[in-house]
């Protein structure tokens, strides 16, 4: 029976970055569409763009930083793989894994900054057409253009969600595999 050699822990611990980060991303991406969108749907238009902003605001100040940090994570670790005398070839399944982990994570940011831009921008539109608007005040109307886009927005936030969790789902892989 072989005998495996123990892994030095700090590559535990760069493991243990990556999945916690990259877990702890896709669920606070994936709670922005599912739980934040309907409750702020129930409000005003005026009052929902302004909302919307404020929790994108959040978002855009916490989610790169934590792609970033996963996706280093990842990809150290993929290089790592890549050149551990254990494996026969740089397309080992832990390489290919963390490797597909270290690019979905953070690629949340160009499609943000990209496919989303026309719903986040007309959104922030809205929100700054808003701002000074009263909750209450009823010369406002109801605003159809904010929900439509709101709803948009929430499908292509799932989506962000969904790539971090392929990242996640593959570096988690790549570490029980």
């Amino acid at each position: 029976m072989a005998t495996q050699t123990p892994l030095p822990p700090y590559i535990g611990l760069v493991q243990a970055i990556g999945m916690s980060t990259s877990a702890c991303l896709c669920g606070s991406i994936a709670t922005f569409s599912y739980a934040l969108v309907p409750v702020i749907g129930l409000s005003p238009a005026p009052l929902l763009a302004r909302q919307w902003a404020k929790a994108y605001s959040i978002g855009a100040s916490v989610a790169p930083p934590m792609a970033v940090a996963a996706a280093v994570a990842w990809a150290w670790l993929a290089a790592k793989a890549s050149s551990s005398p254990t494996t026969s070839t740089s397309l080992t399944p832990p390489f290919t894994l963390y490797t597909i982990a270290a690019v979905l994570t953070p690629s949340i940011v160009p499609y943000t900054l990209t496919i989303m831009a026309p719903v986040n921008n007309a959104l922030a539109a809205k929100a700054a057409f808003y701002a000074n608007t009263p909750v209450a005040d009823k010369g406002a109307g109801e605003d159809q253009e904010v929900r439509r886009l709101v709803r948009r927005w929430m499908w292509f936030n799932a989506v962000r969600a969904v790539l971090v969790g392929v990242g996640c789902v593959a570096g988690s892989w790549a570490v029980v595999g």
